[in-house]
């Protein structure tokens, strides 16, 4: 018993990163926008604006592939849950669960930057 509370908190506690690394892809995702509407800059001003926002956009692309690296993660989790548990229906259901949360995750990573730009434009 022990150890489904153990898994359970370890599963709990990973999807709350995950979401927590897309929050921040939406709310970094503005910075990447103003990169791209900065048209009445000069050449100095916009290779300044450029060098700026250079770290900001390697840190949101590393988050995009490290929130996407552990969903991967969890789905492969979630097979081998669904695999293992043959005839436990409990243990099916969770890996459903499981990859139903993944996917939202993963969705909400790939539709922010969207999101954004529409609300921006």
């Amino acid at each position: 018993m022990q150890t489904k509370n153990i898994k359970s908190n370890i599963l709990i506690n990973s999807l709350i990163c995950l979401f927590f690394f897309s929050l921040v892809s939406i709310f970094a995702s503005p910075v990447y926008a103003q990169n791209q509407f900065s048209d009445g800059l000069s050449n100095a001003e916009q290779n300044q604006l450029n060098e700026i926002l250079s770290p900001i956009n390697k840190f949101i692309s590393a988050t995009r592939i490290i929130a996407v690296s552990i969903a991967a993660l969890f789905l492969a989790i979630a097979g081998v849950l669904f695999i293992i548990g043959r005839g436990d229906p409990a243990q099916k259901e969770r890996a459903k669960q499981m990859v139903t949360y993944v996917v939202i995750g993963l969705g909400v990573i790939v539709i922010a930057p969207a999101v954004v730009q529409f609300v921006i434009l």
